[in-house]
């Protein structure tokens, strides 16, 4: 059997790694970071506004999955250290990582170039392509996500919103998969 150490680390490097290039990106093409990225408080209706909306899709979500037999995720089995670790990773590098690189940059330079409806609509294809560790059905879901994520950030101007709700997701899919 190998040791769960390692992808666990390759995973929070390349989330690591993710941000670094995000910065690295704005700071080569002189992008105003905090503009560039939506570095700003949404505001409390706006967090709860979308907070709500993120619930209702993830319970909509579960009875889908439900229904098509596709809602049990495996169990983690990882010695504590690990799981921590993973968790993590899960919960805190993944979303921060992948909302600087998606609702972020992405976002922010197809805005720019094209509009805001195909930054939403872009954002949220790549982001669901990029998660080849779900199958193609349970993609559509990511798919939903990024869309959430990606009107948040639009209505809102902050990619705090987006960052926190997929936060509270991940660990919605780190807590299935230990208890």
């Amino acid at each position: 059997m190998h040791s769960p150490w390692l992808p666990t680390l390759l995973n929070i490097a390349a989330f690591v790694l993710a941000i670094i290039v995000v910065m690295v990106v704005c700071r080569v093409n002189k992008l105003p970071m905090r503009e560039t990225l939506a570095l700003r408080l949404p505001t409390l209706p706006q967090t709860a506004l979308w907070a709500g909306v993120f619930v209702a899709l993830v319970i909509a979500q579960e009875i889908l999955l439900s229904r098509l037999g596709l809602n049990e995720a495996p169990k983690w089995t990882y010695p504590l250290p690990v799981l921590l670790l993973r968790a993590t990773g899960i919960i805190v590098f993944a979303p921060l990582s992948e909302e600087l690189l998606f609702r972020g940059l992405m976002f922010d330079r197809i805005a720019v170039r094209f509009n805001i409806p195909a930054a939403i609509v872009l954002t949220a294809l790549v982001f669901a392509a990029v998660h080849v560790q779900y199958s193609a059905p349970e993609r559509i879901f990511v798919f939903g996500d990024g869309l959430v994520f990606a009107l948040a950030r639009a209505r809102s101007h902050s990619l705090l919103l987006p960052m926190l709700l997929h936060c509270a997701g991940n660990a919605y899919a780190v807590f299935e998969r230990v208890m």
